[in-house]
C-alpha cells in the first residue's frame, strides 16, 4: 500500500443545483412530480425530506407536506407548502 502524509487541504464545496424549484414555491402552492414508470412509484416522504433539507441549507423555515395522488390519470407525488391556519379561529397565522 502506498500513501504519503500531507498538510491539511480545504475540502471542496459541492455546488449542485436542486432538481426541483423549492425556493419558487409559494405558500398554498406545490409541485406535482409524476412517477418515472408504473413499476417504480415515487415515495412522498423522500420528496418531503428533499424539500426540508433544501430549506434547512438555505435558512428557510417552511412547512411541507407530501402525498401520492392520481392527477389527470397520471400517478405521482404532490409536495406542497400548506397555508397555515389558526385551528381555534380558522384564520391565517
Amino acid at each position: 500500500m502506498s500513501f504519503r502524509i500531507i498538510e491539511e487541504v480545504e475540502r471542496p464545496q459541492k455546488k449542485s443545483r436542486s432538481k426541483y424549484p423549492w425556493a419558487n414555491i409559494e405558500e398554498g402552492c406545490g409541485i406535482f412530480i409524476p412517477d418515472d414508470s408504473p413499476d417504480k412509484q415515487r415515495r412522498p416522504n423522500s420528496i418531503k425530506i428533499n424539500a426540508e433539507r433544501y430549506c434547512k441549507r438555505h435558512g428557510l423555515d417552511w412547512t411541507w407536506e407530501a402525498f401520492r395522488i392520481d392527477l389527470d390519470g397520471e400517478w405521482g407525488v404532490v409536495c406542497q407548502r400548506p397555508t397555515v391556519y389558526d385551528n381555534d379561529e380558522g384564520r391565517l397565522l
